[in-house]
């Protein structure tokens, strides 16, 4: 008897441990699809690199047009991949942070992003320019 409730818990465990993290069936396929070369339409190219799957951090670099470069990271909150919505946090170099909702096409090839900074929503359309994840 006391072997079955060993087993049990160890099933219950494993179970828990599998839809822990606000991660559930997709959304680790959806996850992929964000980690990549993104540019947006005042030509500042994104990269998002491959995410830690224990931590849900990957790195995130951004370059200006007139070539800046800044090395940050991001964190995955949670991921929806019946709705393509992935939320993030930002983590800048300097400590702070900032969240951004993401919205992946159905064909990968755009994101929509929303920021908010202080207070004003701003909304911008990325486009997928390859694998890369980094300049």
């Amino acid at each position: 008897m006391c072997f079955r409730k060993v087993i049990a818990v160890l099933v219950a465990c494993l179970l828990g441990a599998c839809s822990s993290g606000g991660s559930g069936p997709g959304e680790t396929a959806l996850e992929k699809q964000l980690v990549g070369h993104w540019s947006t339409s005042g030509d500042d190219n994104l990269y998002f690199g491959e995410i830690d799957p224990s931590s849900k951090i990957g790195s995130f670099i951004m370059v200006h047009p007139d070539g800046k470069v800044f090395t940050h990271r991001y964190k995955v909150e949670s991921a929806d991949a019946s709705e393509r919505v992935i939320r993030t946090n930002l983590l800048f170099a300097s400590g702070d942070s900032r969240e951004e909702l993401l919205v992946l096409a159905k064909d990968g090839t755009t994101l929509d992003k929303t920021t908010t900074v202080t207070g004003i929503e701003i909304k911008s359309q990325l486009t997928r320019v390859d694998d890369t994840t980094a300049p």
